[in-house]
């Protein structure tokens, strides 16, 4: 759970987050895949879709179904099948 997770740990990572680039300009140059949660509370799909369509070039998005923002816990399966998807396409 988060309470055994180091408080230095969530700083870093919390600074990581909000330091980050932006990839608006990488996107519009390449082909690229999103793989969603249906039910993320982080980028909900409203958002994630608003985005999109700022976008010169269209992503390829992947939903997964009954899954938040951390499909490798909530659906692994899902998201391997996903991954499979984009990397074997």
């Amino acid at each position: 759970t988060a309470l055994q997770i180091p408080a230095m740990e969530i700083v870093a990572a919390t600074k990581g987050l909000r330091d980050r680039v932006q990839h608006f300009n990488t996107m519009n140059e390449h082909d690229v895949s999103l793989i969603q949660g249906d039910q993320d509370p982080t980028i909900p799909q409203k958002k994630l879709n608003e985005a999109v369509k700022k976008l010169n070039r269209a992503p390829q998005v992947i939903t997964i179904k009954q899954c938040g923002h951390m499909s490798f816990l909530e659906q692994p399966a899902q998201l391997i099948k996903a991954l499979k998807t984009v990397l074997f396409q």
